[in-house]
């Protein structure tokens, strides 16, 4: 009895673990640059000869998103393995394929979730201008405020890298980091979409699919459970009168 609640306990949890990353991809399906979370489950043998399951994050789906041409001049898409970087909560360095690039009040260049975009040599800021426009190659030029000529000057460029999808790990904020010992490259010509970013990878049908088959996957196991609790009484209940 013991056997069959314990794997149906462990089978609820991964199915609870699973479904949780599956809404919140759903929840970020509209969400720029998303990269879609996938989790796998791995058995770990016990003492006893019985197989535990462990669900762990199996990382990120580097599949590409859909392009939606905006028209903004600050607005770029990663295309192939480039990946911009930004300045993450924490200081450190991070990736990001968001590209809805806006300026703040100070003229500070960030991504649609507030992260200082990096150019070269650090955070970019963009001096008072009449226009701006970033090159496929990620330069940044202006049109200086009081220029007569409308004549475009750069100003800086991108920091986009180009890193394998294998050498990344996917963060609770969303941001993706440098695996241990792996390398990021500056990326060489032509590396971005301008006037344009790319959506979330997010496969909304295959998820909602997806969070029907873990809701009855989950809700089976609770069964089972109850059923092995009842069986449990009933052996009791006979022991007893005997």
């Amino acid at each position: 009895m013991d056997r069959a609640l314990y794997v149906a306990a462990n089978a609820a949890t991964l199915a609870l673990r699973a479904q949780a990353a599956n809404s919140n991809n759903l929840a970020n399906a509209t969400t720029t640059g998303f990269r879609a979370e996938m989790v796998a489950s791995e058995a770990m043998p016990l003492s006893d000869a019985r197989q535990y399951s462990r669900v762990h994050e199996a990382g990120f789906s580097a599949a590409d998103g859909a392009i939606q041409h905006t028209g903004n001049p600050l607005h770029v898409a990663m295309q192939g393995d480039h990946y911009l970087e930004v300045l993450g909560p924490d200081g450190e360095a991070a990736y990001t394929r968001a590209g809805d690039l806006r300026l703040n009040a100070n003229g500070q260049l960030l991504n649609g979730a507030g992260h200082p975009v990096m150019g070269v040599n650090g955070p970019i800021a963009l001096p008072p201008h009449q226009s701006a426009a970033i090159g496929s190659d990620g330069t940044i030029s202006i049109v200086p405020e009081g220029s007569a000529g409308g004549t475009l000057v750069q100003i800086g460029r991108l920091s986009v890298m180009e890193i394998a999808p294998q050498d990344l790990q996917r963060g609770a904020d969303g941001l993706l980091r440098l695996a241990e010992d792996a390398v990021a490259n500056p990326a060489v010509g032509d590396a971005l979409q301008t006037g344009a970013v790319e959506g979330a990878n997010v496969n909304t049908a295959e998820s909602l699919v997806k969070m029907i088959e873990l809701a009855r996957q989950f809700e089976l196991n609770v069964n089972l459970m109850r059923s092995v609790d009842e069986n449990a009484a009933a052996g009791s209940r006979l022991l007893r009168r005997g």
